[in-house]
């Protein structure tokens, strides 16, 4: 338990005795003092709180009326009425807070409209991607999206922040929607949320709350404001201590915050019509986290179920048996690889290659003829599901059971096979029960700690005619996750293991125990990351309203010109960020080095440092009735490996035979691929020393990562520094007796960007010597001199907003007195991002947000009743797109340039060797590639202009793709108090957000190769083009043909030349990547529900006998979400040798289900004493529902292709005393 956790418990009881102790503690109670202005500035008025309404800085909490509040500082960042703005901004008060149990964004954000929230009762699948990403684990504040388009803003009191909010010592939640310049120049188009703070007023108050929820959560608060002196000084402080559960059994969420504020209005100050007033805030807090997983594992053990168990393919292939088990010998024999298994290449994967080494190449056996150096398995540690160890064994499990998604694909059992499926999930809980326990148990980790300080010092002067705000806010924040296991469940499908221990200790293996066996692996490499950030902002404020009738007095001209009020605002707003990389455990670089002999053992390259954990989950499954019966158990013990030495076999190549040739002949009798065959002695394992166990040391972070323990273990570090140099003028003026309100504000932009990277070792540089990323390298500084690259770019954006409203005279003669009022708004922001560059190496334009909305707000019944029924169109441009990826750019030149000198050089000493078709197209090749690789682009991309070298390096992949996103949409909003005691609320939306345009230079690259490639090379051939340069070491062309499309078809071997690879007719090949990101134009965003609707309702009895009680409910509807489209062929493509290619239709989508929830409460309060009052309420959410499964992505051909787990029916009860 944290000493703040400590703390934080042990005083929410004692305040709880010290506020009823009353003004023998704290003080007095402070009399009522006057203040100087109400709303219009022309009379003097009070609240019941002795804090001034009027200040023009401030939105009091006080004056919300139940769920209605009337003003807010989201449109200007002084206070405006709502009325009076076209932008669209929704307003959530304490009180609607408090009646639906809404604590942070994953509560709140399905009841408001146009946004959308993940988790387990949010609206929204959330995943990052289509085959097991999860956006929540590490940062599930930002599981949100606004409108379709984009994740909003966090900010609080109008300062951007990584702090996530929560309702302890939160007033009220501002959220607007679409960009506004005037708040920020700089951020999310789709808007933000921003948590008004609580704030020290002079008026004593306080209040402890304890809540507890179905899943055996435990939620306690504690918030005390108290008066020292009498209307000029007072205090408060809110500390909150949570210990939450969730459904998946042992996930958790413990988090611990206190916050304090300040209020000094000195009285000497304070007269002739003018105010000052200092607050200052600060708040520490820290969440320790093992978080849920939203998803289902992925499915790896189907396939081999249903598939190779009881195959019958055994009697034919010698390298499984009937079970569909694997034999190791015969990895490398493609021919024999069962379709229901997979097989990795490099060393990383799960269950990696028997041998490696640092360039991440491997060969299974010596005796196929491939000799490496200092040859040996990585270790693996395996474990039973309670942890009992399983003992360290061979990590030669490098085949496990495929997707079911990837063999349907593999087996042609699917139409549209190039476009994308999801990997397939269990998405039956007799398998594993997903909803009650987490995969995972106790090995993750989240984790998120930050201080925060804020000061204001104001001056409001001639009775608010005028005034001046400064602010400053600071604030750090860290956050990191650790994590273990991948989250999919594989099937052990190795029939022995080969190492120490057999027959024969040099070849032969020993019986695998644990075949059949389900397991979970991992081994430390994914997923573990922590991130740094430091704000610092400081802003000042200045404002002027000319009040005309002070000057002309009430006449013809002050009703046709009224209040004209101007703002001016500079800030500066300085980021530090720091991302680092790590692996939670590994290999020591001097194991890597001593046992696999690696030059430079860096983590970020050498994937033989890793170390594997496989913990097996249920017991072999081959006789398994079915595989609802499996049941099978999460983890449940910690399995991280700690700092130990383990011994490790490895293959001791010393040649322990000197009267035998390495050349002689050997028949080789031990390898049952190569049996009876004539090979040399050097590929005779008898001739070696053969498998030794050898000591190796692993180095391990645990569970506890700090500045001293990733030594050794750093993969990578960015340090970066944002500085943001803002002006803003904006202007409001009110016009026609106050019924024509015109805003106008400009706003300029200054982004400074900075950044630096922790070096990597080299063998010439080996930096700290421990393999390891140099983060105290003296290059790695927050000194902005050195950082590269910098850049700095710079925006004006403007916004304009008209409020016209029915003149009074009018609206009076209205029944109910209805006022109607037409709103417009136009605004823009960008997100600087001056390090994207495109293919060509031109940096890319910032991404831009543009917003125009028109409204019609109608108020009725002395504001009782108001709803507001608005249409925007919202523009995004510039932001990045994953629909294209040009990795392969850099690939294609260092191939193309490699075979084709290669085959040249070939044909001058053996021009018989080589076809005349491949030759002329290395020839063809080599003279004329800069026309799609200018030596600029070389130079920027880091690729070798000489093109010598195989497999270099480049940096292409970096390039960025842009896409243009618009959504167009209505919205309502609807507030009705018809009485005291009852508040009503409806809202809802119709929403559309799509892609308008994908690719930009990269389709233009793109085209160019692809033309280049379909040159000709010789004028007597017409077939022969630049496209049929053979690869990997080929010299001859077989049967490639291109079409007038410029598909490459070369049915046995569609990756032996330049043209193929490049044409590829697949979701991850070129081709159809271009095919399939021009098809996404036009598309809706995925998830896309086009149809929300919530209720809300709450009813107060104020007398009587059932005086204090309360009841509501809330309706949440969502219409069906468009998770994909159907595959359809190309229709302007021309098949070549039979084969077609798929795109998606965008006629035919495919939507999940629609979703209505009811959610209930109860409440009832009464008095306890004099000033104290016992409030205990009930909540009910998703009432009468049970877990269940949401789509979140459906495959071409119409199916469901990924989930998320939905919660069912929860409940939640606090308990609150009020002094």
């Amino acid at each position: 338990m944290s000493r703040n956790q400590t703390a934080i418990q042990k005083v929410i009881p004692i305040v709880a005795v010290l506020l009823a102790g009353g003004s023998a503690v704290f003080g007095q109670t402070a009399p009522a003092a006057s203040s100087p202005t109400d709303k219009s500035n022309d009379q003097v008025t009070k609240t019941k709180d002795d804090v001034i309404l009027l200040d023009p800085f401030v939105v009091n909490a006080e004056s919300s009326n139940g769920y209605v509040a009337t003003s807010t500082l989201a449109g200007t960042r002084l206070n405006t009425d709502l009325r009076d703005l076209g932008s669209a901004v929704t307003v959530v008060t304490g009180k609607l807070l408090s009646d639906l149990g809404a604590t942070d964004n994953l509560t709140l954000l399905q009841y408001t409209p146009g946004t959308e929230v993940a988790g387990s009762h949010g609206n929204y699948g959330g995943q990052s991607s289509v085959n097991g990403g999860n956006d929540l684990l590490r940062d599930p504040n930002s599981g949100n999206r606004v409108r379709g388009l984009d994740s909003a803003d966090n900010t609080r009191n109008f300062f951007m922040t990584q702090i996530p909010w929560d309702d302890y010592n939160v007033d009220r939640v501002d959220l607007s929607r679409g960009p506004n310049s005037l708040l920020f120049g700089i951020g999310s188009p789709a808007g933000l949320v921003n948590a008004t703070l609580k704030s020290a007023i002079f008026r004593k108050k306080g209040s402890v709350d304890f809540v507890y929820d179905s899943n055996g959560s435990k939620r306690e608060t504690f918030d005390v404001n108290q008066p020292i002196l009498a209307n000029e000084l007072a205090l408060r402080f809110d500390g909150l201590h949570t210990d939450s559960k969730y459904e998946q059994v042992p996930a958790f969420e413990r988090q611990n915050r206190l916050y304090g504020t300040m209020t000094y209005s000195p009285k000497a100050l304070n007269r002739n019509g003018n105010q000052t007033s200092i607050s200052a805030s600060f708040e520490g807090g820290n969440i320790t986290a093992n978080r849920e997983r939203s998803d289902p594992p992925l499915d790896n053990i189907s396939a081999w179920y249903l598939y190779g168990r009881n195959n019958t393919v055994a009697a034919t292939n010698p390298a499984v048996d009937g079970n569909g088990y694997w034999n190791p010998f015969y990895w490398g024999d493609t021919n024999h690889f069962p379709p229901w298994l997979f097989r990795g290449y490099s060393t990383g994967y799960f269950g990696a290659p028997l041998f490696g080494n640092s360039n991440g190449n491997a060969t299974l056996m010596p005796i196929q003829g491939t000799i490496l150096p200092s040859a040996a398995t990585k270790a693996m540690f395996t474990y039973n599901a309670s942890g009992v160890p399983q003992g360290l064994i061979n990590d030669n499990i490098y085949t496990q059971g495929q997707n079911l998604t990837a063999y349907r694909l593999n087996n042609n059992l699917v139409p549209y096979s190039s476009l994308q499926y999801a990997n397939a999930q269990i998405t039956d809980p007799g398998i594993f029960d997903f909803y009650h326990q987490l995969i995972d148990g106790s090995n993750n980790r989240q984790w998120s700690n930050w201080s925060s300080q804020s000061l204001n010092l104001k001056e409001i002067l001639w009775n608010g005619r005028a005034g001046f705000s400064g602010d400053y806010y600071h604030e750090k924040y860290t956050d990191g996750e650790l994590s273990l296991y991948q989250n999919a469940i594989q099937v052990e499908t190795n029939s022995f293991l080969l190492g120490p221990g057999g027959a024969t200790a040099q070849t032969q293996g020993y019986s695998n125990q644990n075949v059949g066996r389900p397991y979970v692996a991992g081994d430390g490499y994914e997923n573990d990351n922590l991130s740094h950030y430091e704000r610092q902002t400081m802003r000042a404020q200045a404002f002027g309203e000319l009040r005309p009738t002070e000057i002309w007095g009430r006449s013809w001209i002050t009703s046709l010109v009224g209040k004209q009020l101007l703002t001016l605002v500079a800030s500066q707003q300085s980021l530090k960020q720091e991302d680092i990389a790590f692996e939670r455990f590994a290999y020591s670089d001097v194991t890597a080095q001593q046992v696999w002999g690696d030059s430079n053992p860096w983590l970020g390259a050498d994937n033989n440092r890793r170390v594997e954990v496989n913990t097996y989950i249920g017991a072999p499954m081959s006789s398994a009735s079915s595989l609802s019966s499996l049941h099978l158990s999460n983890v449940q013990q910690y399995s991280v490996p700690g700092t130990q030495t383990v011994n490790v076999p490895v293959f001791n190549y010393t040649w322990i035979n000197p009267g035998v040739s390495p050349t002689a002949p050997w028949v080789n009798t031990t390898n049952p691929v190569n049996a009876g065959k004539t090979e040399t002695q050097t590929d005779n394992p008898a001739n070696y020393q053969g498998w030794t166990m050898t000591p190796a040391d692993i180095v391990s972070i645990g569970n506890n990562p700090n500045a001293s323990s990733f030594s050794g273990l750093a993969m990578s570090g960015t340090k970066s520094h944002n500085y943001v140099n803002s002006e803003v003028a904006s202007w409001q003026g009110k016009f026609l007796q106050d019924n024509l309100v015109v805003l106008f504000g400009i706003r300029r932009d200054e982004a400074t960007y900075f950044k630096t990277y922790a070096p990597t070792p080299t063998s010439a540089n080996p930096l700290n010597g421990d393999g390891a990323a140099g983060l105290n390298a003296p290059t790695y500084t927050w000194d902005d001199t050195t950082y590269t690259p910098r850049s700095t770019v710079t925006g004006t954006s403007k916004t304009t907003s008209v409020a016209l409203h029915l003149p009074a005279s009018i609206a009076s003669k209205l029944p109910y007195g209805i006022t109607p009022s037409l709103l417009y708004v136009q605004s823009s922001n960008f997100k600087p991002e001056p390090g994207r560059f495109d293919v060509y190496g031109n940096q890319l334009a910032s991404p831009l947000g543009r917003t125009q909305e028109v409204s019609l707000l109608v108020e009725a019944l002395d504001g009782k009743f108001s709803v507001r029924i608005g249409h925007y169109k919202t523009v995004i441009k510039n932001s990045d797109s994953p629909a294209l990826n040009v990795w392969f750019g850099n690939g294609l030149y260092d191939w193309g340039q490699y075979y084709a000198n290669g085959l040249i050089s070939k044909a001058n000493t053996d021009p018989s060797s080589v076809d005349p078709r491949a030759l002329a197209a290395a020839k063809y090749w080599v003279a004329n590639v800069g026309q799609v690789y200018t030596p600029a682009m070389l130079k920027f991309w880091d690729i070798p202009v000489a093109g010598e070298q195989y497999g270099t390096d480049g940096h292409i992949n970096s390039a960025a793709t842009s896409q243009d996103t618009e959504g167009t949409g209505y919205e309502l909003e609807m507030t009705f108090q018809p009485t005291k005691n009852l508040s009503l609320i409806v809202n809802g939306s119709h929403e559309s957000a799509k892609f308008t345009n994908i690719g930009g230079a990269t389709f233009d690259w793109y085209n160019k190769v692809s033309s280049f490639l379909n040159t000709n090379t010789d004028p007597s051939h017409p077939g022969w083009v630049v496209g049929d340069l053979p690869l990997w070491g080929g010299t001859g062309v077989g049967n490639a043909n291109y079409s007038t499309n410029g598909y490459h078809e070369d049915p046995g071997s569609n990756w032996s030349y330049v043209g193929s690879v490049w044409f590829y007719n697949n979701e991850s090949g070129t081709a159809g990547q271009v095919a399939n990101a021009s098809a996404r134009v036009g598309q809706q965003v995925m998830q896309m529900r086009p149809d929300h609707l919530n209720l809300i309702a709450n009813y107060t009895f104020d007398s009587g006998r059932l005086k204090g009680l309360n009841f509501g409910g809330a309706f949440r509807w969502s219409s069906a979400a468009i998770l994909g489209y159907r595959g359809a062929q190309n229709a302007s493509y021309t098949p070549t040798n039979g084969q077609s290619q798929y795109v998606y239709d965008l006629n035919s989508p495919i939507k999940g289900p629609s979703e209505r929830h009811f959610d209930l409460w109860v409440g009832y309060e009464r008095n306890l004493m004099h000033n104290m009052k016992y409030r205990i309420q009930l909540n009910l959410q998703s009432v009468g529902e049970h877990d269940r499964l949401l789509p979140s992505y459906a495959n071409p051909d119409g199916t469901y292709g990924y989930y998320y787990i939905q919660q069912g029916m929860t409940w939640r009860l606090s308990n609150t005393i009020s002094f």
